[in-house]
Protein backbone atom coordinates (compact mmCIF):
# COMPACT_ATOMS: atom_id res chain seq x y z
CA UNK A 1 0.00 0.00 0.00
CA UNK A 2 1.41 3.52 -0.59
CA UNK A 3 2.10 5.47 2.20
CA UNK A 4 -0.99 7.20 3.87
CA UNK A 5 -0.33 10.78 2.53
CA UNK A 6 -0.32 9.88 -1.34
CA UNK A 7 -3.84 8.50 -1.01
CA UNK A 8 -4.82 11.58 1.29
CA UNK A 9 -3.79 14.09 -1.42
CA UNK A 10 -5.45 11.71 -3.85
CA UNK A 11 -9.07 11.11 -2.77
CA UNK A 12 -8.70 15.14 -2.01
CA UNK A 13 -9.05 15.93 -5.07
CA UNK A 14 -11.74 13.24 -6.36
CA UNK A 15 -14.03 13.24 -3.52
CA UNK A 16 -15.65 16.77 -4.70
CA UNK A 17 -15.95 15.51 -8.32
CA UNK A 18 -17.37 11.62 -7.95
CA UNK A 19 -18.95 11.84 -4.69
CA UNK A 20 -22.77 10.61 -4.84
CA UNK A 21 -25.18 10.19 -2.13
CA UNK A 22 -28.49 9.31 -1.27
CA UNK A 23 -30.17 9.29 2.28
CA UNK A 24 -33.21 7.45 3.14
CA UNK A 25 -33.78 8.59 7.02
CA UNK A 26 -36.76 5.91 7.34
CA UNK A 27 -34.48 2.99 6.08
CA UNK A 28 -32.27 0.71 8.30
CA UNK A 29 -29.20 0.92 5.27
CA UNK A 30 -27.83 3.61 2.80
CA UNK A 31 -26.75 3.21 -0.65
CA UNK A 32 -23.23 4.99 -1.17
CA UNK A 33 -21.68 5.31 -4.89
CA UNK A 34 -17.97 6.85 -5.49
CA UNK A 35 -15.20 6.93 -7.58
CA UNK A 36 -11.37 6.93 -6.86
CA UNK A 37 -9.19 8.44 -8.88
CA UNK A 38 -5.08 9.10 -8.34
CA UNK A 39 -3.33 12.48 -8.66
CA UNK A 40 -3.28 12.51 -12.84
CA UNK A 41 -7.29 11.50 -12.36
CA UNK A 42 -6.66 7.81 -13.46
CA UNK A 43 -8.70 5.46 -12.19
CA UNK A 44 -7.36 3.12 -9.54
CA UNK A 45 -6.72 -0.52 -10.22
CA UNK A 46 -9.31 -2.55 -10.18
CA UNK A 47 -9.73 -4.61 -6.94
CA UNK A 48 -11.10 -5.09 -3.35
CA UNK A 49 -10.26 -1.78 -0.91
CA UNK A 50 -10.76 -1.05 2.75
CA UNK A 51 -12.93 2.13 3.34
CA UNK A 52 -13.94 3.62 6.63
CA UNK A 53 -16.95 6.15 6.64
CA UNK A 54 -18.58 7.88 9.70
CA UNK A 55 -21.43 10.56 9.67
CA UNK A 56 -20.55 13.68 11.53
CA UNK A 57 -22.77 16.78 12.43
CA UNK A 58 -20.47 19.41 11.56
CA UNK A 59 -19.15 20.10 7.92
CA UNK A 60 -15.28 20.56 9.75
CA UNK A 61 -13.46 19.87 12.88
CA UNK A 62 -15.43 18.60 15.81
CA UNK A 63 -14.75 15.52 18.07
CA UNK A 64 -15.94 12.04 17.50
CA UNK A 65 -17.34 11.82 20.78
CA UNK A 66 -19.20 14.99 21.04
CA UNK A 67 -20.00 15.57 17.11
CA UNK A 68 -19.52 11.99 15.27
CA UNK A 69 -23.43 10.68 15.36
CA UNK A 70 -22.68 7.65 13.36
CA UNK A 71 -19.65 4.94 12.85
CA UNK A 72 -17.14 4.31 12.29
CA UNK A 73 -18.44 1.83 9.56
CA UNK A 74 -15.48 -0.14 8.19
CA UNK A 75 -15.75 -2.43 5.04
CA UNK A 76 -12.86 -4.30 5.79
CA UNK A 77 -13.62 -7.96 4.49
CA UNK A 78 -14.87 -8.82 7.98
CA UNK A 79 -18.38 -10.78 8.40
CA UNK A 80 -20.98 -8.68 6.92
CA UNK A 81 -19.12 -6.04 5.78
CA UNK A 82 -17.53 -7.30 3.15
CA UNK A 83 -14.54 -5.31 1.39
CA UNK A 84 -15.48 -2.35 -1.25
CA UNK A 85 -15.01 -3.51 -5.04
CA UNK A 86 -13.65 -1.47 -7.41
CA UNK A 87 -13.83 -1.28 -11.02
CA UNK A 88 -12.61 1.21 -13.10
CA UNK A 89 -12.56 3.31 -9.96
CA UNK A 90 -16.37 3.18 -9.21
CA UNK A 91 -17.65 1.29 -6.13
CA UNK A 92 -20.96 0.93 -4.54
CA UNK A 93 -21.58 -0.27 -1.59
CA UNK A 94 -24.23 -0.39 1.09
CA UNK A 95 -23.74 1.38 4.56
CA UNK A 96 -25.32 -0.27 8.18
CA UNK A 97 -27.88 -0.67 9.69
CA UNK A 98 -25.58 -0.31 12.41
CA UNK A 99 -22.18 0.99 12.79
CA UNK A 100 -18.94 -0.67 14.57
CA UNK A 101 -18.96 1.45 17.33
CA UNK A 102 -18.89 0.47 21.14
CA UNK A 103 -21.88 0.60 21.70
CA UNK A 104 -23.45 0.32 18.04
CA UNK A 105 -25.35 2.84 17.16
CA UNK A 106 -28.30 2.37 13.81
CA UNK A 107 -28.17 4.21 10.67
CA UNK A 108 -31.48 5.47 11.84
CA UNK A 109 -29.93 7.51 14.84
CA UNK A 110 -27.45 9.74 12.53
CA UNK A 111 -30.26 11.88 10.65
CA UNK A 112 -31.59 14.37 12.93
CA UNK A 113 -30.37 17.96 11.11
CA UNK A 114 -27.59 18.19 8.47
CA UNK A 115 -25.50 15.38 8.01
CA UNK A 116 -21.66 15.24 6.67
CA UNK A 117 -20.17 11.82 6.20
CA UNK A 118 -16.17 11.58 6.15
CA UNK A 119 -14.36 8.44 4.11
CA UNK A 120 -11.35 6.90 5.25
CA UNK A 121 -9.27 5.06 2.18
CA UNK A 122 -7.09 2.16 3.72
CA UNK A 123 -5.03 3.18 6.75
CA UNK A 124 -4.93 6.79 5.02
CA UNK A 125 -6.13 10.14 6.75
CA UNK A 126 -9.24 10.84 6.03
CA UNK A 127 -10.49 12.49 2.87
CA UNK A 128 -11.09 16.16 3.43
CA UNK A 129 -13.39 18.32 3.38
CA UNK A 130 -16.40 15.92 4.26
CA UNK A 131 -19.13 15.85 1.83
CA UNK A 132 -22.94 17.05 3.03
CA UNK A 133 -25.53 13.97 2.32
CA UNK A 134 -27.78 15.43 0.25
CA UNK A 135 -31.56 13.80 -1.07
CA UNK A 136 -32.20 11.39 -3.61
CA UNK A 137 -32.74 14.20 -6.34
CA UNK A 138 -29.24 15.60 -6.19
CA UNK A 139 -27.44 12.09 -5.93
CA UNK A 140 -29.12 11.23 -9.27
CA UNK A 141 -28.14 14.63 -10.69
CA UNK A 142 -24.43 13.44 -9.87
CA UNK A 143 -24.13 9.96 -11.67
CA UNK A 144 -25.69 11.85 -14.97
CA UNK A 145 -22.96 14.41 -15.02
CA UNK A 146 -20.32 11.75 -14.18
CA UNK A 147 -21.44 9.54 -16.72
CA UNK A 148 -23.10 12.05 -19.13
CA UNK A 149 -25.23 9.57 -21.40
CA UNK A 150 -25.87 10.29 -25.21
CA UNK A 151 -27.87 13.55 -25.30
CA UNK A 152 -27.83 14.41 -21.78
CA UNK A 153 -25.30 17.99 -22.53
CA UNK A 154 -26.41 19.93 -25.68
CA UNK A 155 -25.80 23.43 -26.67
CA UNK A 156 -27.79 24.98 -24.19
CA UNK A 157 -25.54 23.63 -21.50
CA UNK A 158 -22.75 24.90 -23.10
CA UNK A 159 -21.47 28.24 -21.97
CA UNK A 160 -20.08 30.32 -25.25
CA UNK A 161 -16.46 29.72 -25.08
CA UNK A 162 -16.10 27.34 -22.66
CA UNK A 163 -14.85 24.40 -25.15
CA UNK A 164 -11.57 25.46 -26.30
CA UNK A 165 -9.38 23.85 -29.29
CA UNK A 166 -6.85 22.24 -26.67
CA UNK A 167 -9.72 20.31 -25.15
CA UNK A 168 -11.02 18.61 -28.46
CA UNK A 169 -9.61 15.32 -30.04
CA UNK A 170 -8.10 14.50 -26.53
CA UNK A 171 -6.51 17.89 -25.79
CA UNK A 172 -4.87 17.46 -29.48
CA UNK A 173 -6.17 20.62 -30.39
CA UNK A 174 -6.59 18.88 -34.11
CA UNK A 175 -8.79 22.25 -35.16
CA UNK A 176 -7.19 25.93 -33.77
CA UNK A 177 -8.82 29.42 -34.54
CA UNK A 178 -7.28 32.35 -34.85
CA UNK A 179 -10.10 35.46 -35.15
CA UNK A 180 -12.33 34.34 -37.68
CA UNK A 181 -10.24 31.36 -39.11
CA UNK A 182 -10.51 27.98 -38.44
CA UNK A 183 -7.15 25.38 -39.11
CA UNK A 184 -5.65 22.55 -38.42
CA UNK A 185 -2.08 22.00 -39.02
CA UNK A 186 -1.36 18.44 -39.78
CA UNK A 187 -3.59 15.56 -41.30
CA UNK A 188 -5.95 15.42 -44.18
CA UNK A 189 -9.51 16.25 -44.16
CA UNK A 190 -12.16 14.25 -45.87
CA UNK A 191 -15.38 15.65 -46.78
CA UNK A 192 -17.45 12.45 -47.97
CA UNK A 193 -14.56 9.87 -47.31
CA UNK A 194 -13.39 8.22 -44.43
CA UNK A 195 -10.09 7.82 -45.65
CA UNK A 196 -8.96 10.70 -47.05
CA UNK A 197 -5.25 10.44 -49.14
CA UNK A 198 -4.72 14.67 -49.45
CA UNK A 199 -5.02 17.28 -47.66
CA UNK A 200 -8.51 17.75 -49.05
CA UNK A 201 -10.06 14.88 -50.08
CA UNK A 202 -13.48 15.58 -51.62
CA UNK A 203 -16.40 12.79 -52.98
CA UNK A 204 -18.80 15.06 -54.90
CA UNK A 205 -18.25 18.34 -56.27
CA UNK A 206 -16.44 21.33 -55.37
CA UNK A 207 -18.09 24.75 -55.81
CA UNK A 208 -16.43 27.88 -55.71
CA UNK A 209 -18.80 31.24 -56.39
CA UNK A 210 -19.25 34.18 -54.92
CA UNK A 211 -20.56 36.02 -58.18
CA UNK A 212 -17.26 37.99 -59.25
CA UNK A 213 -15.73 37.74 -62.47
CA UNK A 214 -12.71 39.18 -63.94
CA UNK A 215 -9.40 38.74 -65.78
CA UNK A 216 -6.35 37.66 -64.15
CA UNK A 217 -4.93 40.01 -61.63
CA UNK A 218 -1.10 40.38 -59.50
CA UNK A 219 -1.41 39.27 -55.82
CA UNK A 220 -0.94 36.22 -53.77
CA UNK A 221 -3.98 35.09 -54.36
CA UNK A 222 -4.56 36.98 -57.04
CA UNK A 223 -8.14 39.17 -58.32
CA UNK A 224 -11.86 39.33 -58.09
CA UNK A 225 -12.19 36.40 -60.84
CA UNK A 226 -9.70 34.35 -59.63
CA UNK A 227 -11.15 30.81 -58.54
CA UNK A 228 -8.18 28.15 -58.03
CA UNK A 229 -4.70 29.02 -56.89
CA UNK A 230 -2.15 26.34 -58.08
CA UNK A 231 0.85 28.25 -56.91
CA UNK A 232 0.64 31.85 -55.78
CA UNK A 233 1.62 34.93 -57.41
CA UNK A 234 3.14 38.01 -55.56
CA UNK A 235 2.62 42.06 -55.85
CA UNK A 236 4.14 41.91 -59.18
CA UNK A 237 3.18 38.72 -60.74
CA UNK A 238 -0.32 36.57 -61.28
CA UNK A 239 -0.63 32.92 -59.54
CA UNK A 240 -0.39 30.06 -61.34
CA UNK A 241 -4.38 29.04 -61.52
CA UNK A 242 -7.61 29.01 -63.31
CA UNK A 243 -10.52 31.87 -63.22
CA UNK A 244 -13.91 33.34 -64.93
CA UNK A 245 -14.12 36.48 -66.76
CA UNK A 246 -17.72 37.31 -67.75
CA UNK A 247 -18.57 34.27 -69.79
CA UNK A 248 -15.04 33.56 -70.21
CA UNK A 249 -12.95 30.36 -68.19
CA UNK A 250 -9.32 31.37 -68.39
CA UNK A 251 -6.26 29.73 -66.82
CA UNK A 252 -3.65 32.15 -66.55
CA UNK A 253 0.20 32.15 -65.42
CA UNK A 254 3.09 34.61 -64.51
CA UNK A 255 4.86 36.67 -67.57
CA UNK A 256 7.60 34.16 -68.47
CA UNK A 257 5.90 31.16 -68.04
CA UNK A 258 4.23 28.67 -70.36
CA UNK A 259 1.65 25.82 -70.82
CA UNK A 260 1.87 22.06 -71.85
CA UNK A 261 -0.22 19.72 -72.18
CA UNK A 262 0.47 15.73 -71.61
CA UNK A 263 -0.55 12.55 -72.79
CA UNK A 264 0.37 10.37 -70.44
CA UNK A 265 3.74 11.50 -69.26
CA UNK A 266 4.58 12.59 -73.26
CA UNK A 267 4.03 16.02 -74.05
CA UNK A 268 2.02 16.82 -77.15
CA UNK A 269 0.82 20.43 -76.95
CA UNK A 270 3.20 23.59 -75.51
CA UNK A 271 2.56 27.66 -75.24
CA UNK A 272 5.81 29.24 -75.27
CA UNK A 273 6.51 31.76 -72.45
CA UNK A 274 6.97 33.91 -75.95
CA UNK A 275 3.39 32.74 -77.08
CA UNK A 276 4.36 30.27 -80.21
CA UNK A 277 2.56 27.65 -80.17
CA UNK A 278 4.03 24.05 -81.01
CA UNK A 279 2.38 20.61 -81.15
CA UNK A 280 4.70 17.92 -81.58
CA UNK A 281 7.88 20.49 -80.66
CA UNK A 282 9.38 21.73 -77.97
CA UNK A 283 10.79 24.81 -79.29
CA UNK A 284 8.04 26.35 -81.67
CA UNK A 285 9.52 28.68 -83.94
CA UNK A 286 6.38 30.52 -84.96
CA UNK A 287 2.74 31.86 -83.40
CA UNK A 288 1.81 28.25 -84.68
CA UNK A 289 4.74 25.62 -85.50
CA UNK A 290 3.83 21.89 -86.38
CA UNK A 291 5.52 19.15 -86.47
CA UNK A 292 4.22 16.74 -88.30
CA UNK A 293 1.19 16.32 -90.81
CA UNK A 294 -1.54 19.05 -90.89
CA UNK A 295 -4.64 18.20 -92.43
CA UNK A 296 -7.24 21.86 -93.00
CA UNK A 297 -10.70 20.89 -93.49
CA UNK A 298 -11.75 24.56 -93.88
CA UNK A 299 -10.20 27.84 -95.04
CA UNK A 300 -6.91 28.46 -94.03
CA UNK A 301 -6.24 32.52 -94.17
CA UNK A 302 -2.54 33.54 -94.50
CA UNK A 303 -1.85 37.25 -94.00
CA UNK A 304 -5.44 38.44 -94.81
CA UNK A 305 -5.46 35.77 -98.35
CA UNK A 306 -7.97 33.15 -98.03
CA UNK A 307 -6.66 29.59 -98.83
CA UNK A 308 -7.47 27.69 -102.98
CA UNK A 309 -10.98 27.02 -103.70
CA UNK A 310 -11.12 24.04 -105.31
CA UNK A 311 -14.42 22.77 -107.16
CA UNK A 312 -15.11 20.41 -109.75
CA UNK A 313 -18.08 20.65 -112.64
CA UNK A 314 -18.29 16.36 -112.98
CA UNK A 315 -20.34 14.13 -115.10
CA UNK A 316 -22.49 13.18 -112.17
CA UNK A 317 -21.85 9.45 -113.59
CA UNK A 318 -23.34 10.47 -116.88
CA UNK A 319 -21.24 11.80 -119.95
CA UNK A 320 -24.24 12.82 -122.11
CA UNK A 321 -25.65 15.90 -120.26
CA UNK A 322 -24.74 19.44 -119.94
CA UNK A 323 -23.78 19.74 -116.35
CA UNK A 324 -22.87 22.79 -114.00
CA UNK A 325 -22.09 24.66 -110.29
CA UNK A 326 -22.69 27.48 -108.96
CA UNK A 327 -20.20 29.04 -106.69
CA UNK A 328 -20.38 31.93 -104.20
CA UNK A 329 -16.77 33.50 -105.09
CA UNK A 330 -17.09 36.51 -102.88
CA UNK A 331 -14.26 35.76 -100.25
CA UNK A 332 -11.84 35.46 -103.28
CA UNK A 333 -13.03 38.09 -106.04
CA UNK A 334 -14.63 40.78 -103.68
CA UNK A 335 -11.39 42.94 -102.33
CA UNK A 336 -9.54 45.28 -104.63
CA UNK A 337 -6.67 42.73 -106.21
CA UNK A 338 -9.50 40.19 -107.35
CA UNK A 339 -8.35 36.77 -107.58
CA UNK A 340 -6.53 33.88 -109.90
CA UNK A 341 -8.45 31.16 -111.38
CA UNK A 342 -6.98 27.78 -113.00
CA UNK A 343 -9.40 25.22 -115.55
CA UNK A 344 -8.03 22.18 -115.88
CA UNK A 345 -10.22 20.27 -118.81
CA UNK A 346 -10.42 16.99 -119.91
CA UNK A 347 -12.27 15.89 -122.98
CA UNK A 348 -14.11 12.33 -122.64
CA UNK A 349 -14.66 12.32 -126.20
CA UNK A 350 -12.70 10.17 -129.19
CA UNK A 351 -10.75 13.22 -130.30
CA UNK A 352 -7.16 13.56 -130.95
CA UNK A 353 -4.64 13.64 -127.89
CA UNK A 354 -4.35 16.70 -128.22
CA UNK A 355 -7.31 18.01 -127.76
CA UNK A 356 -8.38 15.78 -125.17
CA UNK A 357 -6.50 17.55 -121.93
CA UNK A 358 -6.05 21.56 -121.91
CA UNK A 359 -5.26 23.78 -118.84
CA UNK A 360 -5.68 27.48 -118.67
CA UNK A 361 -4.96 30.02 -116.06
CA UNK A 362 -6.09 33.89 -115.95
CA UNK A 363 -6.97 36.54 -113.62
CA UNK A 364 -10.19 37.95 -112.27
CA UNK A 365 -10.21 42.08 -111.72
CA UNK A 366 -12.77 44.00 -110.12
CA UNK A 367 -12.51 47.58 -110.17
CA UNK A 368 -13.48 48.70 -106.69
CA UNK A 369 -17.50 48.32 -106.53
CA UNK A 370 -20.29 46.70 -109.48
CA UNK A 371 -18.34 46.75 -113.15
CA UNK A 372 -20.91 48.08 -115.88
CA UNK A 373 -20.21 47.41 -119.37
CA UNK A 374 -21.81 48.52 -122.49
CA UNK A 375 -24.12 45.75 -124.40
CA UNK A 376 -21.68 43.27 -126.63
CA UNK A 377 -18.62 44.32 -124.74
CA UNK A 378 -18.21 40.93 -122.37
CA UNK A 379 -15.19 38.47 -123.05
CA UNK A 380 -15.79 34.99 -124.43
CA UNK A 381 -16.80 32.54 -122.30
CA UNK A 382 -18.14 35.15 -119.50
CA UNK A 383 -21.39 36.69 -120.31
CA UNK A 384 -24.02 38.92 -118.03
CA UNK A 385 -27.79 39.22 -117.80
CA UNK A 386 -28.94 42.34 -119.01
CA UNK A 387 -27.44 45.45 -118.86
CA UNK A 388 -26.87 46.70 -115.32
CA UNK A 389 -25.40 43.45 -113.87
CA UNK A 390 -21.73 42.27 -112.60
CA UNK A 391 -19.59 41.44 -115.16
CA UNK A 392 -16.60 39.34 -114.02
CA UNK A 393 -13.55 40.48 -116.02
CA UNK A 394 -10.18 38.75 -117.17
CA UNK A 395 -7.22 40.30 -116.60
CA UNK A 396 -5.18 42.04 -114.33
CA UNK A 397 -6.80 45.72 -115.04
CA UNK A 398 -9.61 47.15 -117.00
CA UNK A 399 -7.16 47.84 -120.26
CA UNK A 400 -5.34 44.42 -119.74
CA UNK A 401 -7.72 41.59 -120.60
CA UNK A 402 -7.35 38.01 -121.50
CA UNK A 403 -9.22 36.14 -123.67
CA UNK A 404 -8.00 32.86 -122.61
CA UNK A 405 -11.18 30.95 -123.55
CA UNK A 406 -10.87 31.39 -127.41
CA UNK A 407 -9.13 28.17 -127.48
CA UNK A 408 -11.34 26.49 -125.90
CA UNK A 409 -15.20 28.06 -127.00
CA UNK A 410 -17.28 25.67 -126.15
CA UNK A 411 -15.70 23.20 -123.39
CA UNK A 412 -16.85 26.31 -120.91
CA UNK A 413 -19.64 28.82 -120.14
CA UNK A 414 -19.47 31.22 -116.82
CA UNK A 415 -22.19 32.95 -116.50
CA UNK A 416 -24.24 35.24 -113.47
CA UNK A 417 -26.87 33.56 -113.79
CA UNK A 418 -28.34 29.80 -114.49
CA UNK A 419 -28.29 29.17 -118.77
CA UNK A 420 -31.51 28.19 -120.05
CA UNK A 421 -29.77 24.76 -120.96
CA UNK A 422 -29.82 24.04 -117.14
CA UNK A 423 -32.70 25.98 -116.02
CA UNK A 424 -35.81 24.46 -117.21
CA UNK A 425 -35.24 26.51 -120.92
CA UNK A 426 -35.47 29.86 -119.50
CA UNK A 427 -32.09 32.02 -118.57
CA UNK A 428 -31.53 33.86 -115.15
CA UNK A 429 -32.59 35.10 -113.04
CA UNK A 430 -29.02 36.60 -112.76
CA UNK A 431 -27.75 36.65 -109.75
CA UNK A 432 -27.75 40.50 -107.82
CA UNK A 433 -27.40 41.95 -104.76
CA UNK A 434 -25.95 39.88 -101.38
CA UNK A 435 -25.69 36.79 -104.18
CA UNK A 436 -23.73 39.24 -106.88
CA UNK A 437 -20.27 37.46 -106.77
CA UNK A 438 -22.11 34.54 -107.73
CA UNK A 439 -20.69 32.16 -110.55
CA UNK A 440 -22.38 29.59 -112.55
CA UNK A 441 -19.96 26.99 -114.28
CA UNK A 442 -21.35 25.01 -117.23
CA UNK A 443 -20.09 22.37 -119.17
CA UNK A 444 -21.14 20.38 -122.28
CA UNK A 445 -21.27 16.48 -122.75
CA UNK A 446 -17.71 14.70 -122.23
CA UNK A 447 -16.40 17.46 -120.90
CA UNK A 448 -15.18 17.51 -117.20
CA UNK A 449 -13.30 20.67 -115.43
CA UNK A 450 -11.45 20.74 -112.41
CA UNK A 451 -11.38 24.31 -110.98
CA UNK A 452 -9.64 26.59 -108.69
CA UNK A 453 -9.91 30.23 -107.38
CA UNK A 454 -6.70 31.80 -105.55
CA UNK A 455 -6.97 34.91 -103.43
CA UNK A 456 -4.43 36.99 -104.71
Amino acid sequence: MKPAQNYLFIATLTAAAFLLAAALPAAAQMNYQGRLTNASGNPLPDGQQTLEFSIWNVATGGTAAANQVWGPYTLDGSPGRPFADLVSGRFNVILGPNDTNNPVRPLTSAFNGPRWIEIKVGSNAPISPRQQILAAPDAIHAQIADTVPPGAIGTEQLADGSVTAAKLAGGAAVWQNSDSDVFRLNGNVGIGKSNPLAKLDVSGVIRTWDGLVAPPAVGESGGPGQRIVLYPGSPTSIPFGMGIDANTLWNGVPVGSGFKWYLGQTERMRIHPDGNVGIGTGAPQAKLHVQGDLLVTGAAIINGEESPLVFEVWHNNDLHVWRDITIDATKWVNDNDGCRIKFNFLNHSNQSAYQSVFVATADIYVEGGDRRVTVGEGIKGFSRHGTAEREFILGVSDVNRTDILTPIIGWLLVRNYKDKIVNAGTDGPAFTGADKFKMNFLVPPYITATIILYDR
